[in-house]
């Protein structure tokens, strides 16, 4: 007897996965700067600033993007009918209008990211999901979920030697596209691996068991932050092989995340908001830290009044962006899905 499939567009928004979001979005801007470093020069809060910079990676960061990625764009119940000119159009709108404004933004004021190496900006995980867009495009129809489940296992194989190759000196995001690409497409899947799982009803029964290793998963994940920077910097194991063997974890544990009923409290619904927000954070927080430093400098402000004054100027501007620049060509994208 097959398993049936069921619509998950009866429950399309998962609040996890905002959340999620945000606090991915506010690892990686944290990570690349958009915080009180000025705590590092203050005696009794140097300890805190050390202990944030610990916590904070914004390379485990990625990986959550990469997962949700796969889980949001791929509807089993739905592939009969899957067209990829409305699906390519849709995804261009949705992150390449964004993209080259904040390019245009970039290069401005200066921070022309394309001449930096790979990996050391944003655009690398951009490139990879669009690479990853692309490949789902053109073999989803020929697909299943045991498909999807060789590929990932394959896929897997190929990161872990990838991530095993070069394992002190050359760093992830740093190797070469092609290694980067391939050592991110396992995570990527395994989003779209739990949106499989979701639509099958026998995947909510048979997690009622488990739902109680929900919190544990978590406290593990949290854990892995520190221990990959610690496995980085005192031991040389790059993010590369440390971020690949954790990355089921992670998997995991949004999927188990996906199965509670969360609560729309005032802090949830914040938390969905910089959700919402989270690719206009992503996108432009790099060049306008440089500008407020800059900015802030030359007007004589320093220590923890610059540092305030700079996270305000950039929520200010990363919400303009998000009102009059994403928000826009995400309507546009849906309205080109629905014409």
């Amino acid at each position: 007897m097959k398993t049936k499939l069921v619509s998950v567009e009866s429950a399309p928004h998962y609040p996890a996965l905002d959340i999620l979001r945000a606090l991915a979005a506010l690892y990686v801007a944290i990570d690349h700067g958009v915080w009180f470093k000025s705590m590092a020069n203050i005696e009794g809060l140097s300890y805190f600033n050390d202990g944030v910079k610990l916590m904070v990676n914004g390379a485990n960061a990625v990986l959550i993007f990469f997962v949700i990625s796969g889980f949001c764009i791929h509807r089993p119940e739905q592939t009969a009918y899957f067209n990829i000119k409305k699906f390519l159009f849709r995804r261009f709108f949705r992150l390449t209008v964004p993209l080259i404004v904040a390019s245009v933004i970039a290069y401005s004021v200066g921070f022309r990211w394309f001449e930096y190496s790979f990996g050391s900006t944003i655009v690398w995980s951009l490139l990879c999901e669009e690479i990853y867009y692309l490949f789902y495009a053109l073999v989803v129809k020929k697909m299943n979920r045991k498909k999807w489940q060789l590929l990932f296992s394959a896929s897997f194989i190929v990161a872990v030697v990838l991530a095993l190759v070069g394992l002190k000196h050359i760093e992830y995001p740093q190797r070469p596209v092609i290694a980067v690409v391939l050592m991110g497409f396992p995570i990527w899947l395994m989003g779209l691996l739990i949106r499989e799982h979701l639509a099958l009803k026998s995947s909510f029964k048979s997690f009622k068991a488990a739902k109680h290793w929900n919190t544990i998963l978590w406290i593990l994940v949290i854990l892995s932050c520190p221990l990959t920077t610690v496995l980085k910097f005192k031991w040389g194991i790059s993010y590369g092989i440390s971020l690949t063997l954790l990355s089921p974890l992670l998997g995991l544990a949004i999927y188990s995340q996906l199965h509670r009923k969360i609560e729309m409290t005032l802090l949830v619904r914040f938390f969905s908001f910089i959700g919402a927000i989270s690719y206009s954070i992503y996108l432009i927080h790099q060049p306008l830290i440089q500008v407020y430093l800059k900015m802030f400098k030359g007007l004589g402000v320093n220590g923890i009044a610059r540092d305030s004054l700079m996270i305000l100027a950039i929520t200010f501007t990363i919400l303009l962006f998000y009102f009059l620049i994403e928000r826009p060509s995400h309507r546009l994208a849906r309205k080109i899905s629905l014409q």
